[in-house]
């Protein structure tokens, strides 16, 4: 079962890594951008007393310590993920899991298609209520 849905992955990152979709690449740096859209987002709600809490408790510490440091956090970690997914979209060794080697050609679709379901996700929770947050405040710039 564990070794379909591997293969389910591998086949769904060989569609994602068509030129069509986009690569590696393009969706990389659209995680960076919806990133800093969310880091945007998540201060705007915050300083406009609408958000509570971050759903990270982790990076929520550094949003209610300082705003300084929430961005410190989440870049840091923004910058962590990168080098890891950079480490394994350039290796060469491919790896073995659950006694079923994957090729480094396999890892690296398996990889695409991960940052293309982040760049999905991202796009839902974050990308939309960014651009209503940002419509809404030129709305009552222009009012003002």
């Amino acid at each position: 079962m564990f070794e379909k849905f591997l293969n389910i992955l591998k086949n769904t990152g060989e569609l994602l890594s068509r030129p069509l979709f986009g690569s590696f690449f393009v969706y990389l740096t659209l995680i960076w951008l919806l990133n800093i859209a969310d880091i945007l987002q998540t201060l705007m709600l915050k300083r406009g007393g609408h958000l509570k809490r971050e759903a990270n408790i982790f990076i929520n510490y550094f949003l209610v310590e300082d705003e300084v440091l929430f961005i410190v956090a989440k870049c840091a970690a923004l910058l962590l993920i990168t080098c890891m997914l950079l480490r394994g979209y350039y290796d060469k060794k491919g790896t073995t899991v659950g006694g079923v080697y994957y090729s480094p050609g396999d890892m690296r679709k398996a990889i695409t298609f991960l940052l293309g379901a982040g760049v999905t996700y991202y796009l839902v929770i974050v990308l939309m209520p960014f651009i209503v947050l940002i419509i809404g405040h030129l709305l009552r710039g222009n009012q003002a």
